[in-house]
Order: C-alpha cells, then structure tokens, then sequence
C-alpha cells in the first residue's frame, strides 16, 4: 500500500512538472497561438510558482530528475518576473516640465450600474478620462453629471458594443478622432497640456478567448506599438490591452521602448481582471504606456461599479 501511495504521488509530481513545462516553454517561444494558452500565460506566476517546493521536496526524496526540471521551472519564473523587479531608476520630472492626471476605465458595455459607474467617473479629479467599453447609459450619465462643463473637450463613440470608447480633456484636444487601430476602435488625439504637445492612444483590442480574436489580438498589439512610435511626440497609450506582463506579445510591446506605469512606480504586481465578480481579482490587462520623455509619478487603482475591471488614475509629467 505505501509503495502504492508512493508510485502515485510521484506521478501526480511528475504531471505538474509537465503542466508547469509546458506554459514555461510557450513563454521561452513567444508562442501564444491558442485560446487556452492565452489564458494559461495570463495565470503564470500561480502556474510555476509550485516549482519552487516542488523542487525542494524532490531534491530531498532523491527524485533528482524531477528536481532539476523543477528547479529549471524555477528560473524561468524568476526569468519572467525579474524586469517588475529590478528595472531602470525612472527620470526626474523637468523643474519646467508640464503635469497632468489621465484616469482610465473600462466601464463594460453591459453595466447593470451606469449610474453609479458614471458618478465615479464625474468625481475622479483628473485632467483626462479615457474610457473604453463607453456606452449610451454612461454617455448620458455623464452629460447630466456636466462633463461638458469639467472637461469641455471630448472625443466618444457609443455604438452600444464593446467599442465604444471615450476621451474627456480638460485640455484642448488639438487633433483626434475616433480610427481604427488594428482591428478594433480606439482614439489618436493631441493633447495641449499647458503649451506642450502630449498624444493620447486610447485602445482595446480583442481577447484572446476563441482563434479568431487571438489572431486579432496578436496581430494588433504590434500595430498599436508601430502607432505609438509613428511619432516623436510624448505619448500615452491607454487601455483595456487585454494583455498582460505574461504575454509574450506584451513584453514584446514593452520592449519596442514603451514604460509600463504600474512597473515603473513598483506595482507591477497589480491586478485589475475580474474585477466584482465571484472570481478573485488576479491578473493586469489595463495599462498606460509611456514613450520616451514621459515619467509617471503616482498612480492609484480605482474601482469601478458594475464593471468586471478596475479602473486607475497615474500622474505623468515631462522629463
């Protein structure tokens, strides 16, 4: 009978090992070519985190191979994890630089809660909302709530799906409108932030949850870096990515020179899907990315009623 129990806990040993080998080698390809494997990238830390003991137990039941797998597993999570940890000091604010506060908020299209949403939304004291997933109940939540009057310049679309997006300025939008960025809608606009020039992107591309939107979405986040490089002006790209630092495509993305704000003020290990739901709440898939000459220098996570994400609000200026 122990022989028995033995012969099987090795074998369950031996399946994680396979399972947590798997998801470490998709990422050590790049390759997310399938829905479960989007999804399984987005879980990593959970996923190869049990290498660690599992390593440990092995080593010291003289299950040597499996310990070395283990271990090998081990450095891989480490691998991924370490740029959230150790990154680049970030630059100092130009003494004559300009400031501003950009919130985002996917408000989900299907919100059982626009008005209470909208109210959050009125309320944030920042000099730019961009929201994604923006539709009519929201839209008329806020014109009664007087956006118009705190942030005079906008630029929405509120088709009714998860579309529709939303940019809200107390500045004056020199140039946008809403394009197609890749397949999806979203919004390029000019920002005039107290004489300097500042480019909002706001974007969502499709999740990876069937073949069709994975293609989608790997075809996109490329397009969404070539747009917000096109130019030298400082830019922000804001949004719903669908994305996270688990990705492949995203490191990809922020390896093209693109600053995540979350990792760049030590809360690369925030999360903000599935916000409000019997899930708990376990992984990042909204961002501002940063091009060169931009800092962020606070930033606050924010939740948004009835929505399945949190919102945040970041404070960048110019270096």
């Amino acid at each position: 009978m122990a022989d028995r129990r033995a012969t099987f806990i090795e074998l369950i040993g031996w399946l994680a090992v396979a399972g947590m080998g798997m998801v470490a080698l998709t990422q050590a390809a790049g390759w997310t070519g399938l829905p479960i494997v989007f999804a399984t990238q987005a879980l990593t830390p959970y996923v190869l985190t049990p290498a660690v003991p599992l390593a440990l137990v092995a080593s010291s039941l003289g299950r040597h191979a499996m310990a070395v797998l283990s271990a090998t597993i081990a450095v891989a999570l480490l691998w991924l994890s370490a740029p959230v940890v150790f990154h680049a000091s970030a630059p100092d604010p130009a003494s004559d630089g300009v400031h501003l506060t950009l919130a985002h908020a996917n408000v989900y299209y299907k919100n059982p809660q626009p008005q209470q949403a909208g109210e959050v939304l009125l309320n944030l004291d920042a000099d730019v909302i961009a929201v994604t997933e923006y539709f009519q109940p929201i839209r008329a939540v806020l014109d009664a709530g007087g956006i118009d009057t705190t942030h005079p310049y906008r630029i929405d679309r509120a088709p009714g799906d998860r579309n529709g997006v939303a940019l809200f300025s107390r500045y004056k939008i020199i140039s946008g409108e809403v394009i197609k960025i890749g397949h999806q809608s979203g919004i390029d606009a000019t920002i005039d932030v107290d004489g300097t020039s500042v480019r909002v992107l706001v974007v969502h591309p499709l999740p990876g949850v069937d073949r069709s939107s994975l293609r989608r979405w790997r075809a996109d986040l490329p397009v969404i870096g070539t747009r917000a490089l096109s130019t030298d002006l400082p830019t922000i790209v804001v949004g719903d990515l669908n994305a996270s630092r688990w990705h492949p495509a995203f490191r990809h993305l922020l390896g093209r020179g693109l600053i995540d704000a979350h990792e760049q003020l030590g809360r690369g290990f925030s999360v903000s899907w599935p916000s409000g739901l019997t899930a708990p709440t376990f992984v990042r898939l909204d961002h501002a990315l940063m091009t060169d000459g931009l800092v962020a220098t606070d930033i606050d996570d924010i939740d948004i009623p009835g929505s399945d994400h949190r919102g945040f609000v970041v404070s960048i200026a110019t270096t």
